[in-house]
């Protein structure tokens, strides 16, 4: 299963023990039958309006069946009229309700309903924070059927608080490629977990990346590609798709691309083992696909000492072979390091010197020469990313190709950077007018996985606003470290497109790094390395100057 790094970290963090829907009606714990959903997922079984049942009634027993999506929130339906309830299309927006909802009766047969929202999510799964105060007003309109009040007109949404959504909703991603077709990259959507799922999926798939992204992806699947039958079924965990005509433009030696896409799109659902693709209801025999899956970011935080860099692992520190001499002769202050690539950047107060580590004689070179340089990243491309901490400075990438990419985007003081790691995207906090914002910025390749430019970026928003040093754990979750009083520093994990989940807190901290199996490293001003285990953090290295993967 892709996309697992981190999930059982942001499931702990999120949830911090058993789920429950906080709302009124009967909590149920076990499988949705019609969805073959395992045994742990959470439902909340609705009730439908009872006899008699004033307006108002109907209207609050409504709004709350916003709960209860199954069988396509079938449950809700038996608020409308029957005419209505075939028209009515809940999945086209969610709004994660703040407070309690203000009702006005305007007539004998129209309310207007008020909502306070924090956020909204849109037919296809875009998660959208809102800024606070912000209000959701609709009119809903009733008539007699059968001596009992129905609603015959409502907005195309449905409403959940935000416990509620954390519980009925999880985030997928949907997968396109770089524009060398060599890795995958992931955006985030959020549906409820419920038979159509995978339905919904493959359609935001087909539709293609949100504008923000598609100038660093490409989607195989062609432009204007859809279902040939809209749904997904799943038998014995193998997904069977079929596309229409628009497939058959993809050539046959890029199929398996498509089947990438699909299959690392489809197996996040916990019953899906396989794919199969059909396009006109003709099987296609796809047996191999790339894997599509960049770098693994490894196990083993990288430390910097005033002697060299060590790996830290389970059996102490040990030492990077020919780093001693190189961190001995320029006496850096911050590093980059490429298992990989066996290559390391060092920074000094001359600038960021290359070196490849397979050569002991390799006196380096200096790639940026520029002052105040902050930590630099490696790409899975190769290259190496340099930027300093300048108002309106551009990055210098060097690689088999020297490329300046300025970012006329965002006007501010660059903190802290780092490259995903596909290399589609770059995650930058930027210092504006004494406020931290964190951005991920597109990056725009060639067909050859050159970089040539930065796309528009987006905000964060989830992100806190105190945070200077940013990283990636995962290729869809940021990592950062917040000041909070009087806790100290509070490491938080941020979903890209999503929320944000905070760890336990600590007293001091410098910069943070996550691992490729989830567990979070904080390097403390005093230089020394602790550890999360559990509610409680573990000194494992001092001494240390840089800390990273």
């Amino acid at each position: 299963m892709r996309l697992k790094i981190v999930a059982a970290a942001l499931a702990i963090l999120a949830l911090g023990g058993c789920a429950t829907i906080p709302s009124a009606g009967t909590i149920g714990f076990g499988p949705d039958v019609a969805s073959g959903l395992n045994n742990d997922e959470v439902y909340y079984s609705q009730t439908g309006p009872f006899e008699g049942a004033s307006q108002e009634a109907i209207l609050y027993g409504f709004l709350n069946s916003g709960n209860g999506p199954q069988n396509d929130y079938a449950v809700a339906r038996e608020y409308l009229t029957k005419s209505f309830a075939t028209k009515w299309q809940p999945n086209e927006e969610v709004l994660i309700q703040e407070g309690s909802p203000e009702l006005f009766k305007v007539s004998e047969t129209e309310y207007r309903v008020t909502v306070g929202v924090s956020a909204e999510i849109d037919s296809d799964g875009r998660y959208t924070d809102l800024p606070a105060g912000t209000k959701r007003t609709s009119t809903i309109d009733f008539v007699k059927a059968a001596g009992q009040w129905r609603i015959d007109s409502a907005p195309n949404q449905t409403i959940v608080i935000r416990p509620n959504f954390k519980v009925l909703f999880r985030s997928y991603s949907l997968f396109f490629f770089d524009p060398s077709l060599t890795y995958l990259v992931p955006e985030v959507r959020w549906f409820p977990s419920r038979a159509s799922t995978g339905t919904r999926l493959m359609n935001a798939l087909l539709k293609g990346p949100s504008d923000w992204l598609k100038p660093a992806v490409v989607n195989v699947i062609p432009v204007g590609t859809k279902l040939n039958i809209n749904s997904v079924t799943i038998e014995d965990g193998v997904a069977q798709v079929d596309l229409s005509s628009q497939a058959l433009r993809v050539p046959r030696a890029k199929r398996a691309l498509m089947k990438s896409q699909i299959a690392a799109t489809l197996e996040q659902l916990t019953d899906v083992t396989n794919v199969e693709i059909s396009i006109q209801r003709t099987a296609q025999a796809i047996s191999q696909y790339v894997d599509g899956q960049p770098p693994s970011l490894g196990s083993s935080p990288i430390a910097l000492t005033n002697t060299g860099l060590v790996r830290l692992n389970a059996s102490g520190a040990q030492a990077i072979a020919g780093t001693e001499a190189k961190v001995l002769a320029i006496g850096p202050t911050d590093f980059a390091y490429s298992q990989t690539q066996n290559r390391v950047a060092l920074v000094s107060a001359s600038g960021v010197h290359l070196y490849r580590l397979d050569s002991f004689n390799d006196g380096g070179k200096v790639v940026d020469k520029r002052a105040n340089q902050l930590a630099p990243s490696f790409d899975p491309q190769g290259a190496l990313w340099t930027l300093p901490s300048v108002q309106g400075a551009p990055f210098l990438v060097s690689g088999e190709q020297r490329v300046v990419l300025q970012n006329s985007w965002v006007v501010g003081i660059p903190l802290s950077f780092s490259v995903s790691p596909e290399g589609a995207r770059v995650a930058v906090v930027y210092l504006i007018n004494k406020t931290k914002i964190t951005y991920v910025f597109p990056v725009e390749r060639n067909k050859a996985g050159f970089a040539v430019a930065l796309g528009k970026p987006i905000v964060v928003t989830a992100a806190p606003k105190n945070s200077d040093k940013v990283t990636w754990a995962d290729n869809v979750t940021l990592a950062l470290v917040t000041p909070s009083t009087p806790s100290g520093f509070i490491p938080c994990l941020i979903t890209i497109g999503g929320l944000m989940n905070a760890s336990t807190a600590i007293e001091a901290a410098a910069s943070i790094t996550v691992n490729g199996t989830g567990q979070i490293f904080v390097l403390q001003p005093d230089g020394n390395v602790v550890e999360s285990r559990g509610s409680s953090w573990t000194t494992i290295a001092q001494k240390i100057l840089a800390l990273h993967l």
